[in-house]
């Protein structure tokens, strides 16, 4: 049971890595002040614990931080600072911002809010063309990021196979070393 236990904490911790690490490839993307927000996040992410439920909802966190980032808003709880002492349950989060949306899709505003403060710099000072180009440019650098995180995730993700696969090889061999031991013993 104990090792069990240990074995799904090290795959909420596995998880947690690869996400950390695409959210880290994300950071210079942002504008300074959303920069700082999210390393306080992800510094706030890795504190280190044993405890199961903290973990998985620290995966939450890192998950909705992610998607927010991907899409290129910071919206709450990411658009503060991390607060002190424990996190509160991602849920209040995740309901709140549903509920937002229907009421502004009844209220006719319908866009889901606007973008939040410091998801990506502003561009000023380009002309027309400059901008839809430059616009098109983040978009292929953003394409471009979210296959090498993709692809990364994926190279883990196997990695985290492998030695999954090593571990089942090395208990079934225990397994059958102590069961011909026992029958040489017997005989």
């Amino acid at each position: 049971m104990e090792r069990d236990e240990y074995e799904a904490g090290l795959a909420l911790d596995e998880q947690f890595l690869r996400l950390a690490i695409t959210l880290e490839k994300r950071l210079a993307l942002l504008d300074r002040h959303a920069r700082v927000r999210v390393q306080a996040w992800l510094k706030k992410l890795r504190q280190e614990t044993s405890n199961h439920t903290w973990k998985r909802s620290r995966n939450q966190y890192a998950r909705l931080l992610l998607e927010q980032l991907r899409a290129g808003v910071l919206e709450p709880p990411f658009h503060l600072f991390p607060p002190e002492g424990a996190l509160p349950t991602l849920a209040l989060f995740l309901t709140s911002r549903r509920g937002r949306r229907q009421e502004e899709q009844e209220d006719g505003r319908g866009d889901g809010g606007s973008p939040s403060r410091g998801a990506a710099a502003p561009q000023r000072g380009r002309s027309p063309g400059a901008g839809s180009r430059a616009n098109r440019a983040a978009a292929l650098v953003e394409a471009a990021l979210n296959l090498e995180a993709d692809l990364e995730e994926a190279r883990e993700g196997a990695g985290a196979l492998e030695a999954r696969l090593r571990l089942a090889e090395e208990k079934i061999h225990s397994q059958q070393h102590g069961a011909s031991s026992f029958l040489k013993d017997t005989t």
